[in-house]
């Protein structure tokens, strides 16, 4: 079988801090740290793009989920029009029963994308840290999972820069380009080849993307690793994906390694780029209406020295409803080799049921910002005695459950069944 070929707390000091600077900079973590709010205040316009042309072998796809984050609108809404250049590269595929177009080809020849569904698919998302060692634990980790479907960062490649297989039972997708080291794939059971679109155009070193139905639904599905270096985040390679997306219609399961901290999805603020970094993607998707799938406050990354959350479920409004079960799954270092922990969900429509949630449209500013005013008020002592790492840590808790307890009491409870 031929393998694919491919290529602090923001400073918290002794100093004072003001409640029209609290309102603006940690509001987000009211709204990203609510699992299940599926609002968003801003509503920026997406533009089409011409996207990067990929060449995929014998392969397909993987899943993520998100959780609901949003922020109140500041005062720009920035505009988020994809600026991809297309690539020379012709696109290939030699999947069993899959045709080698994408669904939005112009060409009189393009057929549409299969419509047979993929149900009760298991998701898995872990960035593998180049580790031979890392593919042959994720080999065990779904051995005994039906339908498994991967979404990788960061795979462990030969010397040519080809991606290594997990199993003969699993399937690879990414760009073909060997130029450089891939940095994003999907793995998925042979099962499913018929069942998987390959979008090739939006495939690059850094972002792999299938389509599919699930439950009857047009999905992407994407694995993207995110640079920690890239001026740009997220990059250009995943809002293309977030555009796309938007402009058919199609629902969106994303998993990424973000190299982002921010306190909205529990990652520590390590360091000035991570804590720039988080803003950008934080304001990116309060911007385009996403949604954070990551619940509770496992760290997605440990390393043995320290730990963090940088591994993010992104989806849109429609991928969302198909989230299930999000979990980090913490195996010990004899039965994962990474440094990252597998992060796994389901993705089905027919939830047993739907939590309710805060609609963050319905926010009143005024009571948030009296509410918070008054909070900060009460715990001023625990934020001006701040002379170690420990009363650091408790300051940052503090602050985001003062955020979040405000937010509570400004912010209307709107029950799902209602709609």
């Amino acid at each position: 079988m031929t393998e694919t070929e491919q290529d602090l707390f923001t400073r918290i000091s002794s100093s004072e801090v003001s409640v029209n600077t609290l309102c603006t900079e940690y509001q987000p973590l009211a709204i990203a740290n609510h699992n299940s709010n599926p609002s968003l205040a801003s509503r920026g316009e997406c533009g089409s793009s011409r996207r990067r042309a990929g060449k995929v072998e014998e392969n397909c796809g993987v899943a993520v989920k998100c959780n609901a984050a949003g922020s109140k609108p500041s005062g720009t809404t920035h505009s988020a029009r994809s600026r991809a250049a297309s690539s020379n590269s012709s696109a290939t595929l030699s999947v069993p029963s899959q045709p080698n177009h994408d669904p939005t080809a112009s060409s009189s020849g393009s057929q549409a994308p299969p419509a047979r569904t993929c149900d009760n698919i298991n998701f898995t998302q872990i960035n593998l840290h180049k580790s031979k060692a890392a593919l042959g634990d994720l080999t065990l980790f779904i051995k005994n999972k039906e339908n498994p479907f991967i979404l990788a960062q960061e795979p462990h490649v030969n010397g040519k820069n080809i991606i290594s297989k997990v199993s003969r039972d699993m399937r690879t997708v990414s760009s073909s380009s060997t130029e450089t080291r891939p940095r994003a794939c999907i793995y998925h059971h042979k099962s499913l080849c018929d069942k998987l679109w390959i979008l090739d155009s939006l495939n690059t070193r850094d972002c792999t993307v299938v389509q599919t139905k699930v439950d009857g639904r047009d999905t992407i599905l994407a694995s993207c690793y995110m640079d920690r270096n890239d001026e740009l985040c997220p990059p250009q390679a995943f809002r293309d994906v977030v555009n796309y997306a938007k402009t058919h219609k199609l629902g969106l399961i994303a998993g990424s390694d973000v190299n982002a901290h921010n306190t909205a999805w529990n990652s520590r603020i390590c360091d000035k780029k991570g804590s720039e970094r988080g803003d950008k993607l934080l304001e990116y998707i309060v911007e385009n209406q996403l949604f954070i799938e990551n619940q509770g406050d496992t760290p997605t990354f440990d390393n043995g020295r320290w730990t963090n959350a940088i591994d993010l479920t992104i989806t849109n409004q429609l991928g969302h409803d198909l989230v299930d079960r999000w979990n980090v799954e913490v195996t010990g270092d004899d039965r994962n080799s990474s440094d990252h922990n597998y992060i796994t969900f389901r993705a089905k429509s027919d939830k047993t049921s739907s939590p309710n949630f805060k609609d963050i449209s319905k926010t009143n500013w005024t009571v948030y910002e009296e509410k918070l005013e008054l909070l900060m008020a009460t715990n001023a002592d625990k934020f001006s005695s701040i002379d170690s790492i420990d009363k650091l840590d408790e300051a940052a808790d503090l602050l985001s459950k003062t955020v979040l307890e405000a937010f509570d009491s400004a912010t209307e409870l709107i029950c799902s069944s209602s709609g």
